[in-house]
């Protein structure tokens, strides 16, 4: 799991001093010229028992302007850890108890309680018998990218947002593999 956030992270550590360009592909435009693109980096584990991975970016933007950033983490667990799971549950008096503590280890892993302490920035999570799930959905205007850049854990996220204008950061997301829904050939 801490391997799926750092390859993360290195993703958009990757992204720094690139430049302007105009990207490519499809997108939805509303009547008011609010643009929303969906990029996706699915990842596979180094260690087969970590799994794999999704990450999925929806941008919503005017121009050179952001209006909402929603990040969608999904980490999905390979049979053996599933099993594990399984077991762990049938061993406890309270079940709920139990899925609640692994999903807290699961937020711990992905330093949650750092984006909840930023206004503008909301984050949801929940477990299924398939993956563990992470929502994060950023309102641009609301959050403080100054004190956000000093996040420890998710720094570069906004540093990037900061940086980089809507269509440039899509296609440094590209260039290390993000590929956009509905786009020909992907």
């Amino acid at each position: 799991m801490k391997k799926l956030c750092l390859t993360f992270l290195l993703a958009l550590l990757a992204l720094a001093g690139c430049g302007e360009a105009q990207s490519s592909g499809t997108s939805t435009q509303s009547t008011d010229g609010t643009i929303t693109r969906t990029l996706v980096d699915e990842l596979q584990m180094e260690s087969e028992e970590d799994g794999t991975g999704v990450f999925t970016l929806v941008l919503t933007y005017s121009g050179k302007t952001y209006k909402n950033i929603k990040l969608n983490v999904t980490s999905y667990l390979t049979d053996e850890r599933k099993e594990e799971s399984a077991q762990h549950l049938k061993t406890v008096e309270d079940e709920e108890t139990a899925k609640n503590d692994m999903l807290l280890a699961f937020e711990s892993e992905w330093a949650t309680d750092q984006l909840r302490e930023l206004d503008g920035v909301t984050v949801t999570s929940h477990m299924t018998e398939e993956a563990f799930i992470l929502d994060i959905s950023i309102d641009p205007e609301k959050v403080d990218l100054e004190e956000a850049k000093q996040n420890e854990f998710y720094g570069d996220l906004f540093e990037s947002i900061e940086d980089y204008s809507p269509e440039s950061w899509i296609k440094e997301l590209k260039s290390i593999g993000y590929k956009e829904l509905g786009e020909k050939g992907k």
